[in-house]
């Protein structure tokens, strides 16, 4: 957000901002994975680069890094806002539940997304 700066001050380069949402591809269809559609069903049109990933959810376009568990950061550049969910890492716990657990947060932060007003 910013290009990496908050309340007048670096906190990354600007430079490390543009070339981390710099895309590398246009697009990954994940739709017919079930595991990556019922995880994601809210976000559209995926594309992955640099450690980020970018989506759409309702009206807006935004990017986000995702961990295990749920974790998320999300950039919604059109509302200058940041959505931070932090959340179990469910270390060394994969499939069923902490699938489950997993899917829970995405859908609710997805929904909250779809929520919000247009630009």
């Amino acid at each position: 957000l910013n290009s990496g700066e908050y309340e007048g001050s670096k906190v990354v380069s600007a430079d490390w901002v543009s070339e981390s949402l710099h895309r590398y591809s246009e697009s990954i269809n994940i739709s017919g994975s079930l595991t990556w559609s019922s995880r994601y069903g809210h976000y559209r049109d995926l594309v992955y680069w640099y450690q980020w990933w970018s989506a759409s959810a309702g009206d807006h376009r935004f990017n986000y890094a995702s961990g295990h568990g749920g974790n998320q950061i999300i950039v919604l550049d059109d509302l200058n806002m940041v959505v931070v969910a932090s959340a179990d890492r469910l270390f060394a716990d994969f499939g069923g539940d902490a699938w489950d657990k997993e899917r829970a947060i995405i859908d609710a932060l997805g929904k909250y997304i779809e929520s919000l007003p247009s630009p």
